[in-house]
């Protein structure tokens, strides 16, 4: 009667080869909801990028307005006289909300700005993690073909 003799050796190896083609599974189809999701994030940032740009670039013009705006409010002041302090206090207040809001503004820009260059940063870095996989598997493939050689 003929008998299949299997050592532990060649169970654990299966195990492991089996293990490594799930692994390299799994590994592919993140690989591949990646590219979606830089596709996605490259679409976003080609279709926002005037606007992106034209709103980086309008910020400077729209403070200075605010700073004009506010100088000339002040030498308003000065030439009508004391009985329009009222209004002129109001208007100052208004004018220091449109600065604050600016600044608010201004702020959330550079926020957007550093969160688009954080996300390329980032997904540059998830390329990168990502080829570094691949060698990893590409070393694993080669060490199961070397394997299966045998």
């Amino acid at each position: 009667m003929n008998q299949i003799t299997f050592t532990l050796g060649d169970v654990l190896q299966t195990l492991l080869i089996i293990a490594g083609i799930l692994a390299l599974v799994a590994l592919a189809l993140v690989l591949f909801k990646v590219v979606k999701t830089l596709k996605k994030v490259n679409q976003i940032l080609e279709d926002n990028e005037k606007d992106i740009q034209r709103i980086v670039s309008d910020i400077p013009g729209i403070t200075h307005n605010v700073s004009e705006i506010t100088n000339e409010a002040n030498q308003l002041v000065q030439s009508v006289g004391p009985e329009v302090q009222s209004i002129v206090g109001s208007a100052k207040h208004m004018v220091s909300k449109v600065e604050t809001t600016t600044s608010q503004v201004t702020d959330t820009v550079g926020l957007v700005t550093d969160s688009v260059a954080d996300t390329a940063l980032n997904l540059k870095h998830n390329v990168t993690s990502a080829q570094d996989y691949l060698v990893f598997i590409t070393e694993i493939a080669d060490l199961v073909r070397s394997w299966i050689r045998r």
